[in-house]
Protein backbone atom coordinates (compact mmCIF):
# COMPACT_ATOMS: atom_id res chain seq x y z
CA UNK A 1 0.00 0.00 0.00
CA UNK A 2 1.58 3.25 -0.99
CA UNK A 3 0.11 6.52 0.78
CA UNK A 4 0.04 10.60 -0.47
CA UNK A 5 0.53 13.64 1.90
CA UNK A 6 -1.57 16.02 -0.32
CA UNK A 7 -1.90 19.53 1.40
CA UNK A 8 -3.13 23.34 0.10
CA UNK A 9 -1.46 26.02 0.36
CA UNK A 10 -2.42 29.83 0.26
CA UNK A 11 1.16 32.47 1.94
CA UNK A 12 1.91 29.44 4.55
CA UNK A 13 4.73 27.90 3.66
CA UNK A 14 5.90 27.23 7.14
CA UNK A 15 2.98 25.11 7.96
CA UNK A 16 3.61 23.31 4.41
CA UNK A 17 7.02 22.58 5.18
CA UNK A 18 6.48 21.87 8.73
CA UNK A 19 4.22 18.94 8.15
CA UNK A 20 6.43 17.70 4.84
CA UNK A 21 9.83 17.49 7.93
CA UNK A 22 6.93 15.59 10.18
CA UNK A 23 5.65 13.46 7.40
CA UNK A 24 8.18 12.39 5.30
CA UNK A 25 8.99 9.06 6.62
CA UNK A 26 5.65 8.06 7.15
CA UNK A 27 4.29 8.82 3.57
CA UNK A 28 5.24 7.25 -0.07
CA UNK A 29 4.49 11.21 -2.31
CA UNK A 30 4.24 14.54 -1.38
CA UNK A 31 1.88 16.69 -3.54
CA UNK A 32 1.16 20.21 -2.87
CA UNK A 33 -1.08 22.75 -4.37
CA UNK A 34 -0.28 26.19 -4.12
CA UNK A 35 -2.49 29.26 -4.61
CA UNK A 36 0.06 32.01 -3.54
CA UNK A 37 1.44 34.76 -4.27
CA UNK A 38 4.34 34.45 -7.40
CA UNK A 39 7.06 35.27 -5.35
CA UNK A 40 5.83 33.09 -2.35
CA UNK A 41 5.16 30.07 -4.55
CA UNK A 42 8.48 30.40 -6.44
CA UNK A 43 10.45 29.93 -2.94
CA UNK A 44 8.02 26.99 -1.75
CA UNK A 45 8.53 25.30 -4.66
CA UNK A 46 12.41 25.11 -4.47
CA UNK A 47 11.53 24.14 -0.93
CA UNK A 48 9.02 21.58 -1.56
CA UNK A 49 11.35 19.61 -4.44
CA UNK A 50 14.25 19.52 -2.34
CA UNK A 51 12.16 16.74 0.01
CA UNK A 52 11.57 14.96 -3.29
CA UNK A 53 7.82 16.37 -3.57
CA UNK A 54 5.38 18.15 -6.53
CA UNK A 55 4.00 21.47 -6.31
CA UNK A 56 1.41 22.40 -8.71
CA UNK A 57 -0.06 26.18 -9.17
CA UNK A 58 -4.39 26.16 -8.93
CA UNK A 59 -5.77 30.03 -8.86
CA UNK A 60 -7.18 30.78 -5.08
CA UNK A 61 -11.41 30.31 -4.27
CA UNK A 62 -11.45 31.62 -0.90
CA UNK A 63 -10.44 28.58 0.49
CA UNK A 64 -8.82 24.95 -0.30
CA UNK A 65 -11.93 22.53 -0.17
CA UNK A 66 -13.02 23.30 -3.75
CA UNK A 67 -9.28 22.73 -5.10
CA UNK A 68 -9.53 18.98 -3.09
CA UNK A 69 -10.50 17.12 -6.40
CA UNK A 70 -7.71 18.48 -8.53
CA UNK A 71 -4.93 18.05 -5.74
CA UNK A 72 -6.44 14.39 -6.06
CA UNK A 73 -5.71 14.00 -9.39
CA UNK A 74 -2.33 14.98 -8.89
CA UNK A 75 -1.84 11.58 -6.86
CA UNK A 76 -0.26 8.69 -7.92
CA UNK A 77 -0.37 6.78 -4.90
CA UNK A 78 -2.69 3.94 -3.78
CA UNK A 79 -4.08 6.02 -0.39
CA UNK A 80 -4.62 9.96 0.92
CA UNK A 81 -4.03 11.65 3.41
CA UNK A 82 -5.21 15.32 3.01
CA UNK A 83 -3.73 18.33 5.67
CA UNK A 84 -4.44 21.90 6.47
CA UNK A 85 -1.57 23.96 7.00
CA UNK A 86 -2.55 24.81 10.54
CA UNK A 87 -2.79 20.96 11.61
CA UNK A 88 -0.48 18.50 12.62
CA UNK A 89 -1.03 14.58 13.04
CA UNK A 90 -0.50 12.68 15.82
CA UNK A 91 2.67 10.31 16.71
CA UNK A 92 -0.48 7.35 16.81
CA UNK A 93 -1.99 8.17 13.24
CA UNK A 94 1.66 8.40 11.89
CA UNK A 95 2.86 5.39 13.05
CA UNK A 96 -0.66 3.37 11.26
CA UNK A 97 -0.89 5.18 8.25
CA UNK A 98 0.48 2.96 6.06
CA UNK A 99 -1.56 0.07 7.70
CA UNK A 100 -5.05 1.82 6.88
CA UNK A 101 -6.10 -0.54 4.17
CA UNK A 102 -8.99 -2.31 5.67
CA UNK A 103 -11.24 0.47 4.39
CA UNK A 104 -12.02 2.61 1.34
CA UNK A 105 -12.03 5.96 3.38
CA UNK A 106 -11.38 6.90 6.93
CA UNK A 107 -12.73 9.76 9.03
CA UNK A 108 -10.41 11.13 11.40
CA UNK A 109 -11.15 12.85 14.90
CA UNK A 110 -9.76 16.66 14.69
CA UNK A 111 -8.89 18.05 18.40
CA UNK A 112 -9.47 21.97 17.76
CA UNK A 113 -7.23 23.30 20.04
CA UNK A 114 -8.45 26.65 20.91
CA UNK A 115 -11.97 25.11 21.59
CA UNK A 116 -10.83 21.83 23.48
CA UNK A 117 -13.26 19.97 21.22
CA UNK A 118 -13.52 17.96 18.23
CA UNK A 119 -14.52 17.89 15.03
CA UNK A 120 -14.49 14.99 12.82
CA UNK A 121 -13.55 15.12 9.12
CA UNK A 122 -12.69 12.46 6.60
CA UNK A 123 -9.03 12.81 5.45
CA UNK A 124 -7.51 9.21 4.25
CA UNK A 125 -9.15 7.74 1.44
CA UNK A 126 -8.36 5.51 -1.21
CA UNK A 127 -7.53 8.01 -4.10
CA UNK A 128 -10.00 6.16 -6.43
CA UNK A 129 -13.10 5.12 -3.93
CA UNK A 130 -14.14 9.11 -3.12
CA UNK A 131 -16.14 11.86 -5.50
CA UNK A 132 -16.67 15.71 -4.72
CA UNK A 133 -20.20 16.17 -5.52
CA UNK A 134 -22.14 18.83 -3.74
CA UNK A 135 -21.22 21.43 -1.25
CA UNK A 136 -17.22 21.82 -1.05
CA UNK A 137 -17.17 21.60 2.94
CA UNK A 138 -19.28 17.79 2.99
CA UNK A 139 -17.67 14.61 2.77
CA UNK A 140 -16.85 13.43 -0.39
CA UNK A 141 -19.34 10.07 -1.94
CA UNK A 142 -17.25 7.07 -1.00
CA UNK A 143 -17.58 3.61 -3.15
CA UNK A 144 -16.77 1.31 -0.45
CA UNK A 145 -16.43 1.02 3.36
CA UNK A 146 -16.00 3.80 5.62
CA UNK A 147 -13.74 3.53 8.77
CA UNK A 148 -14.08 5.94 11.77
CA UNK A 149 -10.73 6.44 13.73
CA UNK A 150 -10.46 6.68 17.46
CA UNK A 151 -9.34 9.82 19.27
CA UNK A 152 -6.06 8.33 20.01
CA UNK A 153 -5.30 8.83 15.97
CA UNK A 154 -6.38 12.26 15.92
CA UNK A 155 -5.30 15.57 14.10
CA UNK A 156 -4.40 18.34 15.92
CA UNK A 157 -5.69 21.80 14.61
CA UNK A 158 -4.07 25.21 15.61
CA UNK A 159 -6.20 27.58 14.37
CA UNK A 160 -6.88 31.12 15.80
CA UNK A 161 -10.43 31.17 16.05
CA UNK A 162 -10.82 34.47 17.15
CA UNK A 163 -9.44 35.54 13.98
CA UNK A 164 -12.65 34.48 12.49
CA UNK A 165 -14.14 37.98 13.96
CA UNK A 166 -11.06 39.99 14.25
CA UNK A 167 -9.21 40.10 10.74
CA UNK A 168 -11.83 41.63 8.55
CA UNK A 169 -10.23 39.88 5.30
CA UNK A 170 -10.80 36.16 7.00
CA UNK A 171 -14.11 37.04 7.89
CA UNK A 172 -15.30 38.76 4.75
CA UNK A 173 -14.00 35.84 3.25
CA UNK A 174 -15.48 32.67 4.85
CA UNK A 175 -18.73 34.91 5.65
CA UNK A 176 -19.31 34.90 1.61
CA UNK A 177 -18.61 31.40 1.12
CA UNK A 178 -20.67 30.47 3.46
CA UNK A 179 -23.74 32.80 2.61
CA UNK A 180 -23.50 31.00 -1.11
CA UNK A 181 -22.77 27.32 0.19
CA UNK A 182 -24.82 27.30 3.23
CA UNK A 183 -27.37 30.42 2.97
CA UNK A 184 -29.80 30.68 5.56
CA UNK A 185 -33.10 28.02 3.98
CA UNK A 186 -35.28 25.49 5.33
CA UNK A 187 -32.13 23.17 4.43
CA UNK A 188 -30.09 25.02 7.41
CA UNK A 189 -32.55 24.32 9.32
CA UNK A 190 -32.95 21.03 8.45
CA UNK A 191 -28.89 20.21 9.30
CA UNK A 192 -29.62 22.56 12.63
CA UNK A 193 -32.41 19.56 13.80
CA UNK A 194 -30.43 16.55 12.40
CA UNK A 195 -28.21 14.77 15.31
CA UNK A 196 -25.46 12.54 13.09
CA UNK A 197 -23.97 9.43 14.75
CA UNK A 198 -20.97 7.97 12.17
CA UNK A 199 -22.82 7.46 8.66
CA UNK A 200 -25.97 7.47 10.32
CA UNK A 201 -28.49 10.50 11.35
CA UNK A 202 -32.07 10.95 13.20
CA UNK A 203 -33.86 14.26 12.00
CA UNK A 204 -35.90 15.65 15.10
CA UNK A 205 -38.10 17.52 12.52
CA UNK A 206 -41.26 15.24 12.49
CA UNK A 207 -40.84 15.04 8.84
CA UNK A 208 -38.36 16.02 5.97
CA UNK A 209 -39.77 18.93 3.82
CA UNK A 210 -40.17 18.01 -0.17
CA UNK A 211 -36.47 18.25 -1.48
CA UNK A 212 -37.72 21.45 -3.30
CA UNK A 213 -38.64 23.52 -0.49
CA UNK A 214 -35.30 22.95 0.97
CA UNK A 215 -33.70 26.09 -0.62
CA UNK A 216 -36.49 28.33 0.56
CA UNK A 217 -35.32 30.99 2.59
CA UNK A 218 -35.62 31.26 6.50
CA UNK A 219 -37.26 34.24 7.67
CA UNK A 220 -35.12 36.18 10.34
CA UNK A 221 -37.42 34.69 13.22
CA UNK A 222 -36.58 31.35 11.58
CA UNK A 223 -32.90 32.31 11.33
CA UNK A 224 -32.15 33.11 15.14
CA UNK A 225 -34.19 29.72 16.02
CA UNK A 226 -31.89 27.55 13.65
CA UNK A 227 -29.23 29.14 15.40
CA UNK A 228 -30.43 28.67 18.98
CA UNK A 229 -31.36 24.78 18.20
CA UNK A 230 -27.53 24.36 16.61
CA UNK A 231 -26.53 25.94 19.86
CA UNK A 232 -28.49 23.19 21.79
CA UNK A 233 -27.17 20.59 20.14
CA UNK A 234 -23.73 21.17 20.09
CA UNK A 235 -23.89 21.30 24.01
CA UNK A 236 -26.07 18.29 24.18
CA UNK A 237 -24.11 16.63 22.03
CA UNK A 238 -20.63 17.24 24.38
CA UNK A 239 -19.21 19.46 22.07
CA UNK A 240 -18.25 21.90 25.00
CA UNK A 241 -19.28 25.33 25.83
CA UNK A 242 -16.65 27.03 23.89
CA UNK A 243 -16.95 25.08 20.50
CA UNK A 244 -21.00 25.65 21.01
CA UNK A 245 -20.59 30.00 21.76
CA UNK A 246 -18.09 30.14 18.94
CA UNK A 247 -20.39 28.28 16.38
CA UNK A 248 -23.44 30.68 18.00
CA UNK A 249 -21.23 33.26 17.48
CA UNK A 250 -19.68 32.88 13.94
CA UNK A 251 -23.58 32.12 12.27
CA UNK A 252 -24.82 35.00 14.04
CA UNK A 253 -22.25 37.14 12.87
CA UNK A 254 -22.59 35.64 9.15
CA UNK A 255 -26.24 36.54 8.93
CA UNK A 256 -25.18 40.30 10.19
CA UNK A 257 -22.77 40.30 7.42
CA UNK A 258 -25.58 39.13 4.86
CA UNK A 259 -28.03 41.69 6.10
CA UNK A 260 -25.30 44.07 6.32
CA UNK A 261 -24.64 43.94 2.39
CA UNK A 262 -25.62 46.24 -0.13
CA UNK A 263 -29.27 45.52 -1.32
CA UNK A 264 -28.10 44.61 -4.66
CA UNK A 265 -25.07 42.30 -3.81
CA UNK A 266 -27.09 40.66 -0.81
CA UNK A 267 -29.91 39.94 -3.67
CA UNK A 268 -27.45 38.56 -6.33
CA UNK A 269 -25.71 36.56 -3.68
CA UNK A 270 -28.52 34.93 -2.21
CA UNK A 271 -29.98 34.03 -5.97
CA UNK A 272 -26.53 32.54 -6.93
CA UNK A 273 -26.66 30.26 -3.17
CA UNK A 274 -30.25 29.26 -4.17
CA UNK A 275 -29.50 28.24 -8.29
CA UNK A 276 -25.92 26.49 -7.18
CA UNK A 277 -28.26 24.48 -4.30
CA UNK A 278 -31.18 23.73 -7.15
CA UNK A 279 -27.87 22.18 -9.14
CA UNK A 280 -26.54 19.76 -6.74
CA UNK A 281 -23.72 22.01 -5.42
CA UNK A 282 -20.50 24.04 -6.10
CA UNK A 283 -18.53 21.18 -8.02
CA UNK A 284 -20.68 20.52 -10.91
CA UNK A 285 -22.12 24.30 -10.41
CA UNK A 286 -18.27 24.91 -11.25
CA UNK A 287 -17.05 22.08 -12.98
CA UNK A 288 -14.29 21.95 -10.19
CA UNK A 289 -13.84 18.18 -10.67
CA UNK A 290 -12.50 18.33 -14.29
CA UNK A 291 -8.60 19.25 -13.60
CA UNK A 292 -7.69 20.38 -16.81
CA UNK A 293 -10.17 22.92 -16.70
CA UNK A 294 -9.00 24.44 -13.52
CA UNK A 295 -5.23 24.31 -15.52
CA UNK A 296 -6.91 26.55 -18.17
CA UNK A 297 -7.85 28.92 -15.57
CA UNK A 298 -4.62 28.85 -13.99
CA UNK A 299 -2.99 29.13 -17.01
CA UNK A 300 -4.88 32.67 -17.94
CA UNK A 301 -4.83 33.83 -13.92
CA UNK A 302 -2.44 37.11 -13.88
CA UNK A 303 -2.11 36.37 -9.59
CA UNK A 304 -3.67 39.95 -9.32
CA UNK A 305 -7.03 38.83 -7.81
CA UNK A 306 -8.05 38.19 -4.16
CA UNK A 307 -9.60 33.98 -4.34
CA UNK A 308 -12.62 35.59 -3.07
CA UNK A 309 -13.14 37.76 -6.51
CA UNK A 310 -12.12 34.92 -8.48
CA UNK A 311 -14.65 32.88 -6.45
CA UNK A 312 -17.50 35.52 -7.11
CA UNK A 313 -16.49 35.80 -10.87
CA UNK A 314 -17.07 32.47 -11.44
CA UNK A 315 -20.30 31.77 -9.64
CA UNK A 316 -21.55 35.46 -11.00
CA UNK A 317 -20.51 34.28 -15.16
CA UNK A 318 -22.37 30.51 -13.87
CA UNK A 319 -25.42 32.53 -12.79
CA UNK A 320 -25.72 35.30 -15.56
CA UNK A 321 -24.90 32.62 -18.59
CA UNK A 322 -26.03 29.48 -17.14
CA UNK A 323 -22.69 27.66 -18.01
CA UNK A 324 -18.77 27.76 -16.50
CA UNK A 325 -16.21 30.70 -17.75
CA UNK A 326 -13.11 30.16 -19.35
CA UNK A 327 -11.43 32.48 -17.87
CA UNK A 328 -11.41 34.15 -14.33
CA UNK A 329 -11.74 37.74 -15.73
CA UNK A 330 -14.85 36.81 -18.63
CA UNK A 331 -17.30 38.37 -16.23
CA UNK A 332 -18.19 41.57 -17.59
CA UNK A 333 -17.28 43.63 -14.33
CA UNK A 334 -14.92 42.29 -11.46
CA UNK A 335 -16.42 42.15 -7.82
CA UNK A 336 -14.74 44.80 -6.36
CA UNK A 337 -13.64 44.58 -2.03
CA UNK A 338 -16.14 46.99 -1.46
CA UNK A 339 -19.14 45.41 -3.26
CA UNK A 340 -18.64 42.09 -0.98
CA UNK A 341 -17.74 44.16 2.24
CA UNK A 342 -20.19 44.51 4.95
CA UNK A 343 -20.96 46.85 8.03
CA UNK A 344 -21.38 44.10 9.97
CA UNK A 345 -18.81 43.14 12.89
CA UNK A 346 -18.42 40.17 14.91
CA UNK A 347 -18.37 39.78 18.62
CA UNK A 348 -15.80 41.46 20.64
CA UNK A 349 -13.38 39.65 21.67
CA UNK A 350 -14.93 39.37 25.75
CA UNK A 351 -17.84 38.10 23.83
CA UNK A 352 -16.50 35.39 21.88
CA UNK A 353 -14.07 34.02 25.05
CA UNK A 354 -17.23 34.04 27.81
Amino acid sequence: MSIALLMFSIDDSEGILRNIQDLESSVDEIVIVDSSASDVSSDLRRRVEAYGGKLYRAIPLGCADPLRPFGISKVQSEYVLVLDADEEASEPLKARLRSLRDRDAYVLPRFEEELQSYTYHLRVFRRTAIEYRGRSFDFPDVTGSMGWLDKTHRLIHHAQYQRYFLDKERAQRYFVVENIERPFTRRYLIDAMTVRFGNRSLSLLPSAPAKEKQATLLSPLSIRAAIEIAFLKDLALGHGIRAATFGRHYSQAKERFLRTLAEPVREEVLAIALDLNDRGGLFPYLGLSDSSYLERLTDGFRWDLRGIDVYMNLLRYRYRHGRRAESVYAIEESPSSESLESTASGPTRREWSR
